[in-house]
């Protein structure tokens, strides 16, 4: 026979009444609704269903809250093949593009008009 290292409780999550019938399935690893039933024809037969249920009600602690698990960190997404960023969304360009000035070109100088 395996060695129990759990402690009785009373479950609070699986409850109809008390959690009585939920923590001792769960201790001794069977249905819950077996343990009910049990409760039920005990109390039918002489009454020590109930007197038991009550005596465990007040006894048994409640089962501790699990503790939540840590907040997990996503990890870093990796991107293979990333575009460069200098060719990234580059349209062409509609502005005339200015030249340096050559030889006989007036610098500074308004063109005559018309």
């Amino acid at each position: 026979m395996a060695r129990r290292d759990q402690t009785l409780y009373r479950d609070e999550s699986d409850k109809m009444l008390g959690g009585v019938c939920s923590g001792i399935a769960q201790y001794f690893d069977v249905d819950t609704n077996l343990v009910r039933v049990a409760f039920v024809v005990l109390a039918a037969f002489g009454g020590g269903g109930v007197l038991g249920y009550l005596i465990l009600w007040a006894i048994l602690d409640p089962k501790p809250a699990a503790d939540p698990l840590p907040p997990v960190t996503p990890e870093p997404e990796i991107v293979l093949n990333e575009p460069d960023p200098m060719t990234q969304n580059r349209t062409p360009s509609t502005q005339p593009v200015e030249t340096a000035p050559t030889e006989g070109d007036p610098v500074g100088e308004t063109p005559p008009a018309g």
